[in-house]
């Protein structure tokens, strides 16, 4: 007579799960990366940073970007894992050329945050938590447009092919309009606030001149077409307390800055103009570059009570 030995279905999953981790990378074997640093495109080095140390962990060099993140590996002894990265810095603009194929190749978040360094900064020595809180915190605070991974590359894949990028400076971070390979302009502390409205993200919440608190704000862009080109209307709905007459003209001030310093000298989309023409002057665009309208834009700021919004 034959017998069969029979195991319980949860023994013989038990056990099969213990092989299949044995094989696995556990998560012990894995280094988690809160940042990243990017120099020398000819020959590309990069920095690793931890979430632990106050200082970057490893470097490596390589023939590509990969190249020297596998090379940089070696030393940390460990599988890296850039899932959960809060920060891409490089020193040069055309590392931006990189970032698309950074992100689909490690499956960045979309949230990642970048920084272009000026000025020779370099994180090696720099607690990158402290930096990334920083970042976010000027976005917070209105001091800075509000912008991630996913935001630059979605702008610079837009007719213009420029994108709003943060700035590390010694005095700490303004932003600059770069394309994938080239810093255009960086751009006066007017513009990077002016750009905070205007993208309708963040906002101050209070002006230098301490005349107005905000509480509520909201942006909407209009346009239409002119026999000598386009006129795009900026409505800014504004809600706080204080001198409104005060900060209308101060935010006026500012968003016209920042559309100079922007549309006008580089003919640079960073706060979603192009959308707005196509959605309102649609047989006018068919018949128009990004180039030549914006080249024929008009511009205006108009500020009003947040009870007047539709």
């Amino acid at each position: 007579m034959k017998y069969t030995i029979a195991f319980p279905a949860g023994l013989t999953a038990a056990v099969l799960l213990l092989c299949t981790g044995c094989a696995a990378t556990q998560v012990r074997d894995r280094a988690y990366l809160q940042a990243i640093e990017l120099r020398s495109p000819d020959t590309p080095t990069v920095l690793l940073h931890d979430f632990h140390e106050s200082k970057a962990i490893a470097y490596g060099k390589g023939s590509s970007v990969s190249q020297a993140v596998a090379n940089a590996a070696v030393p940390v002894g460990k599988t890296l894992f850039l899932g959960h990265l809060e920060l891409i810095a490089y020193e040069n603009p055309a590392f931006g050329e990189q970032l698309d194929d950074l992100m689909q190749q490690y499956r960045l978040s979309p949230a990642c945050k970048v920084a272009c360094s000026a000025d020779g900064i370099t994180l090696a020595q720099e607690d990158t938590t402290k930096t990334v809180e920083q970042l976010r915190q000027a976005e917070h605070a209105g001091q800075l447009p509000e912008t991630d991974l996913f935001t630059i590359l979605r702008e610079w894949d837009t007719a213009s092919g420029t994108a709003l990028v943060p700035l590390m400076t010694e005095d700490g971070f303004s932003a600059a309009i770069a394309t994938k390979t080239n810093l255009s302009a960086t751009l006066s502390p007017d513009a990077v606030s002016g750009l905070c409205w205007l993208r309708g993200d963040n906002y101050p919440e209070q002006f230098s001149t301490e005349s107005y608190t905000v509480s509520s704000a909201k942006t909407q862009l209009s346009a239409e077409k002119l026999p000598d080109g386009f006129h795009v209307t900026a409505a800014i709905f504004l809600e706080g307390e204080g001198d409104f007459e005060a900060a209308s003209q101060e935010i006026a001030k500012l968003c016209q800055a920042a559309f100079q310093e922007t549309v006008s000298e580089y003919h640079a989309d960073v706060f979603d103009v192009e959308p707005c023409l196509w959605s309102q002057c649609y047989k006018d665009m068919k018949q128009n570059d990004w180039k030549t309208a914006a080249g024929q834009m008009h511009f205006s700021v108009q500020v009003n009570p947040h009870k007047n919004m539709l």
